[in-house]
């Protein structure tokens, strides 16, 4: 990454970035944020996408609101089968909360 040790490449002619990987990209807000200024700096604007579980907080929601233009969510199924396979930290299943984030989400979509 940019200022760590290492120098990105840019490619010209492209206006993709997109933020895929193991783990959940939404705990590392301030890294993509500065990924995404890093690569607006150099190649202008973008079209943005990301894949996340979709249990995050409003921080992260607003975050994904304001700055990726492609989500992608991964569930396993309905509520109750996405819960058997997918908790919290704390054992809860988190299909609740992914639901509300989906919503959220596409509430402030439609309010643009």
């Amino acid at each position: 990454m940019a200022g760590r040790g290492t120098k990105p490449t840019i490619q010209t002619g492209s206006n993709y970035l997109g933020f895929f990987a193991s783990g959940e990209p939404t705990l590392e807000l301030s890294i993509m944020t500065e990924i995404l200024n890093y690569a607006k700096k150099h190649i202008g604007e973008l079209k943005v996408e990301l894949q996340t579980n979709g249990y995050f907080n409003d921080k992260a929601l607003n975050w994904l609101s304001d700055n990726i233009d492609i989500l992608w969510i991964s569930a396993d199924g309905t509520i109750e089968i996405n819960d058997l396979n997918r908790k919290t930290k704390g054992g809860k299943g988190s299909g609740e909360i992914i639901e509300k984030n989906i919503q959220k989400l596409l509430a402030l979509k439609n309010n643009r």
